[in-house]
């Protein structure tokens, strides 16, 4: 009978048994806090419904129990528009019955992630000391090691970009640290030396973990190229492309659409977009029609499959209310701090050098100066794609809808700036600059200077 209740009513079940241990354990008890977590976890407004809905039936039973008065609390922890949904858009009789602090608590920080980490650590670390009690030595160095390691790797900078990369997911965030540690060769100052087992100790690991080695590490995997291969990846590809030169851009200028209008709200909250807003001014802006379209829901597919976009859970079934997650917000900030995002993406996308510039550098040996002048290669191309869009806004109408639509900055200038920073930084010494990379680096910043001056013209 029990078996059968706890698999129909798992609440009543629950709250029956809460009820039992209560009058068994302490008499003194009086306040009680029942909290529901994640629910927007489900990714389903009806689920979530019902859970809510099973919670409040919960949190009524225990207050209204005959034996004993308890002062009973319900927590539920809901993302904004889940609670502006229930609260003030949602109508239904049972959910209006229910008495709901007018104001929500507000929690604007996640948890303590190296501190979290490290008490995973200890937790196993307890688990595995007798049977490695004839290594125990090594283990205990092993794990300041590791626990150095750890504060080194939760930057509040680091922190953030992992975070955002697994969309504030704290197992995801979690695991990904633990891959970056655990692989050690963006790390580690020899990577090749892989003959050790519990020797592991601070010295074999560089002095600083930054940006740059966090995302190759990541990027990269356990390979040395990148490859898009869900659902282990962290870092989809937001430059993906096909051969047809056309869709290089069509991944930037979606997620610059949802920047320009979360710039829009007055409020400035994240809420979800009508995503016709998008494709009802593409055909206008691009002169393209429905193929033009067809290319952007193709590439929204892909990134609704990759987290870097989601579908608002109170959609009525026609997934045209979006949201862009923290992943693609972060994956463009990072575009625009270093040119290791166009590094990795580089090896996904579709690219024929038009100067066959890899076999010139290859012959004379130079692979970092040959890397730098690839991308350049690259975000010229870009440049010049992103310019013939801009030229063919002949009206003053479609100059303005393209202006609501993605805003005054152009995507090229995102990249621009980043491969930038990473050059400036690798060559510190301006006399160390390759004279052939500083070259073609300055003709291609001019280049995205005069488009982005010509953006700003457009009235």
């Amino acid at each position: 009978m029990f078996v059968l209740v706890y698999q129909n009513k798992k609440f009543s079940y629950v709250t029956e048994k809460i009820k039992y241990y209560l009058r068994k354990i302490d008499d003194d008890i009086t306040k009680l806090t029942l909290v529901i977590d994640d629910i927007d976890a489900i990714k389903c407004w009806e689920l979530i419904r019902n859970l809510i809905r099973e919670a409040c039936g919960t949190w009524e039973c225990v207050r209204n129990d005959p034996e004993k008065k308890y002062n009973v609390k319900l927590l539920i922890s809901e993302r904004e528009e889940t609670h502006r949904h229930l609260h003030k858009e949602y109508t239904e009789q049972w959910i209006t019955a229910y008495i709901w602090e007018d104001e929500p608590i507000y929690i604007c920080e996640g948890p303590p992630l190296a501190e979290l980490f490290k008490k995973r650590f200890d937790c196993i670390t307890e688990i595995e000391k007798n049977d490695t009690a004839a290594n125990l030595e090594k283990w205990e160095i092993a794990y300041d090691a590791l626990n150095e390691l750890v504060s080194k790797t939760f930057t509040k900078r680091n922190e953030e970009i992992i975070t955002c990369l697994n969309n504030r997911n704290v197992r995801g965030t979690l695991t990904t640290v633990a891959q970056i540690l655990s692989l050690g060769d963006w790390i580690e100052k020899n990577p090749r030396d892989k003959n050790y087992h519990f020797d592991v100790t601070v010295d074999k690991f560089n002095e600083n973990i930054d940006v740059i080695q966090i995302l190759r590490a990541i990027g990269y995997y356990n390979k040395f190229y990148y490859r898009d291969d869900p659902p282990r990846s962290r870092m989809p590809n937001i430059l993906y492309n096909k051969e047809d030169s056309s869709t290089d851009l069509i991944g930037l200028y979606i997620i610059k659409f949802f920047l320009t209008q979360y710039e829009h709200l007055s409020n400035n909250t994240k809420e979800p977009i009508d995503i016709d807003i998008l494709y009802n001014n593409i055909p206008v802006i691009l002169l393209e029609g429905k193929s033009a379209v067809q290319k952007f829901q193709d590439v929204i597919k892909y990134f609704l499959e990759r987290e870097v976009l989601s579908i608002h859970p109170f959609d009525d079934g026609s997934k045209k209310f979006l949201k862009l997650n923290n992943r693609g917000k972060i994956l463009w900030d990072l575009l625009s701090e270093n040119n290791i995002l166009l590094e990795l993406f580089k090896d996904d996308i579709w690219y024929e050098s038009q100067n066959k510039i890899r076999e010139r550098m290859l012959a004379q040996r130079e692979a970092v100066p040959m890397r730098f002048l690839e991308e350049i290669e690259i975000i010229s191309f870009y440049s010049k794609i992103e310019r013939k869009i801009i030229k063919e806004l002949f009206t003053n109408e479609q100059k303005k809808i393209y202006l609501a639509t993605f805003g005054y900055s152009t995507v090229t200038n995102q990249l621009a700036n980043g491969i930038k920073e990473s050059f400036h930084k690798y060559y510190q010494n301006i006399h160390d600059r390759p004279h052939e990379v500083t070259i073609e680096l300055n003709k291609m910043l001019d280049e995205v200077k005069s488009l982005q001056r010509t953006m700003q013209s457009i009235n």
